[in-house]
């Protein structure tokens, strides 16, 4: 499971600088909400991938860990939600339900492992 982590926090540093870079590049045509959570998904992605499985033996450090990918988690849902195109002309495009889910899947991983790692301790 470790190399899943390692994959999960390349993964969760990738998109979150990508949205941070976003949110800067498209700052002058981005309505509040989405920079909002632009910002918020950059740097929970950010944050949590800077916190090595190791890292994750204190309490506080998990709790902390949890709580940023919680966050990051249901603020990259609800962009996906919002964002979602409900015009039936193009139909699903595969490809963007993935690169939206990719990075949820990588906090879902590093989530699961902060919250094994607490029930170790129990």
């Amino acid at each position: 499971m470790k190399n899943l982590y390692i994959l999960s926090q390349g993964v969760a540093v990738f998109f979150g600088l990508a949205a941070l870079l976003g949110v800067l590049w498209f700052a002058d045509s981005l309505d509040g909400i989405r920079f909002v959570a632009g910002i918020t998904i950059g740097i929970s992605y950010v944050m949590v991938a800077f916190f090595p499985q190791h890292r994750l033996a204190t309490v506080a450090v998990k709790r902390f860990v949890i709580a940023l990918c919680t966050t990051g988690i249901f603020t990259g849902l609800f962009l996906a939600v919002i964002d979602f195109d409900f015009s039936p002309s193009p139909g699903i495009i595969f490809g963007d339900v993935l690169i939206r889910l990719l990075p949820i899947a990588a906090l879902v991983v590093i989530v699961t492992q902060a919250t094994r790692a607490i029930g170790d301790e129990s």
